[in-house]
């Protein structure tokens, strides 16, 4: 069973509009989730368009009624936040300009975030597929069977911290392949459980 890469309240980058539009089963439940409750979004996200028109829907600040497909957001409105949080520079170079400190904050924490993410995924890619005893680690994931010979799969960035801590328990390729791949990524270990004094 899969992960929900997407689960409902995050809004889809636009690769993970490309990855719904091209079929991969783990974005379907958004994609008919998008088809049953908003038609117009669907459509644009299906022919690749990035704003659509959303009949009955009216912008409360410009009263237009264009949407990004992406996050939902007014285009007017977007596209005036745009050209008054940020300055052109000669070279085509720009430099943001916060219209308040908590905006500015939000910002600079998505951009850390994107930047991290980005760096991480670099990372991955360099360290290739890792083998150790039955486990494989491949596309920021863990393959593997526990001692019961169950299929097993985890993610890097969200893994069942109880199912992690018993297979390192129980199982050395497991333990050793997981600390590899931390060790070597230098990120850490989220799933160890905190000590009692």
């Amino acid at each position: 069973m899969s992960i929900n890469p997407l689960p409902n309240g995050r809004h889809p980058t636009n690769r993970e509009l490309q990855l719904m539009r091209l079929g991969y089963t783990e974005y379907q439940p958004r994609l008919i989730s998008i088809q049953k409750n908003n038609p117009e979004r669907y459509s644009a996200v299906m022919d690749g368009r990035k704003r659509f028109y959303q009949h009955g829907w009216v912008c409360p600040t410009c009263v237009n009624s264009e949407r990004y497909t992406r996050n939902l957001a007014c285009v007017y409105c977007a596209g005036q936040r745009i050209g008054s949080c940020f300055t052109i520079l000669e070279g085509g170079l720009s430099m943001y300009t916060p219209t308040s400190e908590e905006r500015s904050a939000m910002y600079q924490r998505r951009r850390q975030e994107i930047m991290y993410q980005r760096d991480l995924r670099q990372r991955i890619t360099a360290l290739g597929e890792i083998q150790c005893g039955w486990w494989k680690f491949r596309n920021n994931e863990f393959v593997g069977e526990n001692l019961a010979g169950k299929s097993i799969r985890l993610s890097l960035n969200e893994p069942d911290a109880f199912t992690v801590r018993t297979l390192r328990k129980q199982d050395a390729c497991f333990a050793s392949i997981w600390e590899h791949v931390h060790n070597s990524l230098k990120i850490p270990d989220l799933t160890i459980a905190p000590t009692t004094e």
